[in-house]
């Protein structure tokens, strides 16, 4: 469904968020759809997860979409409610869609607690 729904939504040259590390086909997606997958690292320091500034720096005037995976594959990591809100404040007022990969929502170990990013 997200390669459906990426092909609905991105354009020529239009550029797709992807925190890295991320799933070994989101970037293939992007370019089979005409668009420019723009990586932002996910650091250890903050658990493999980008941070609002970081989303922030990366926007630009192409940029379309936001791919966003929590719990994530490969590394694990997950998006609190505070980090996803900070994230929902950086995208206010701009037309970036979100696509929330949360296929692993089950999956989760050490007491962590999933939220969706629609959520906030």
């Amino acid at each position: 469904s997200l390669f459906e729904c990426i092909e609905c939504l991105v354009e020529k040259d239009d550029e797709v968020i992807i925190p890295s590390p991320y799933w070994v086909s989101y970037p293939e997606m992007v370019k089979f759809a005409g668009g420019k997958p723009v990586f932002v690292e996910g650091l250890e320091e903050n658990g493999f997860k980008i941070t609002a500034e970081q989303l922030k720096k990366a926007i630009t005037a192409k940029t379309k979409v936001l791919m966003l995976n929590s719990p994530s594959n490969p590394v694990g990591s997950i998006y609190s409610k505070e980090e996803l809100t900070q994230i929902a404040k950086v995208l206010e007022g701009t037309q970036i869609t979100v696509l929330s990969d949360e296929m692993y929502e089950k999956l989760r170990y050490d007491g962590f607690d999933f939220v969706a990013f629609a959520s906030v």
